[in-house]
C-alpha cells in the first residue's frame, strides 16, 4: 500500500511527535496512523507534553484531555540540512464502550498544528499545517477481546505552502481506516495493533499517494531557490 510521504517520512515529523500523545490516550490511534505514515527513524519521538485530563462528569467518558507543546530539532531532508519546529495542540476525550463494545475505547481528538522547515544557510522554508478531527468511529467484536474498529480522520490534515503563504498542496476530506486491534481485555485503553484491513480515501488527498523520494523536487527547490 501506498504510504503518505509529503505527511510521512519526511514532513510527518511533527506528526510524530504529536502521536506520541497517542500512547497516553488509548494506543490504537497510535499505531493505525503509523500503518499508513513512514516515520523518520533518526528524529526522537519523545516529546514532553501538557496534557490536562478532566473527571468525567458523564458515566460513559473515561477521560477528557488537552495539549500543547512545540517540538524542534535539526536533521537533512533530502540532502538538505534543515531546522525544524513543530507547534501543535489539541483537545478531545476518550470515551469507554458499552454492551457489545464493552473493554473498547473511543479517542477523539480535535488537532492543530504547524510545522516549518528552514535552511539556515539561506533563511528559505516552508511550512505544513495541519486541522482536523481524529475519532474512533466504531468497534465490532470478532472474538475474546479482538475488535474490528474503523476510524476517520476529517479535515485539513496536510497543507503545504511556500513562504510567501501560497498553497502548494493541500489535503482535504475524510480518511477512513479499518483494523483489528486487542485491547488485552484489562479495562483501560490500550492494547496490541493485529492487522490493517481497509483505508478508503475520500476527497482530494494529494499528499497521501506520493511515492518515496518523489517529494524532494519540491523540497529541494523550496529549500535552495
Amino acid at each position: 500500500m501506498r504510504g503518505r510521504v509529503l505527511g510521512g517520512a519526511i514532513f510527518n515529523v511533527g506528526r510524530q511527535a504529536g502521536t506520541t500523545r497517542g500512547t497516553q490516550m488509548n494506543k490504537h490511534t497510535n499505531r493505525i496512523r503509523a500503518s499508513w505514515r513512514r516515520m523518520l527513524p533518526v528524529v526522537a519521538i519523545g516529546v514532553g507534553m501538557t496534557i490536562v485530563v478532566s473527571s468525567p462528569a458523564e458515566a460513559t467518558i473515561f477521560e477528557r484531555f488537552e495539549y500543547a507543546d512545540t517540538f524542534e530539532a535539526a536533521f537533512p531532508i533530502c540532502g538538505v540540512d534543515v531546522d525544524y519546529t513543530d507547534e501543535f495542540s489539541g483537545k478531545g476525550h476518550i470515551r469507554e464502550g458499552k454492551g457489545k463494545q464493552a473493554g473498547a475505547f473511543f479517542v477523539q481528538d480535535n488537532f492543530s498544528g504547524v510545522e516549518t522547515f528552514t535552511n539556515p544557510d539561506n533563511g528559505n522554508f516552508f511550512t505544513i499545517s495541519h486541522n482536523g478531527i481524529y475519532k474512533n468511529i466504531k468497534a465490532t467484536l470478532v472474538e475474546g477481546n479482538v475488535f474490528e474498529f474503523v476510524d476517520h480522520e476529517a479535515g485539513q490534515p496536510f497543507v503545504l505552502r511556500d513562504m510567501d503563504g501560497n498553497v502548494l498542496v493541500r489535503d482535504r476530506g475524510l480518511i477512513s481506516t479499518t483494523y483489528l486491534f486487542d485491547t488485552g481485555g484489562d479495562d483501560v485503553p490500550g492494547g496490541d495493533f493485529i492487522e490493517l484491513l481497509d483505508v478508503r480515501v475520500s476527497g482530494p488527498h494529494p499528499a497521501f499517494f506520493v511515492e518515496p523520494g518523489e517529494e524532494c523536487p519540491l523540497v529541494r527547490d523550496l529549500l535552495l531557490s
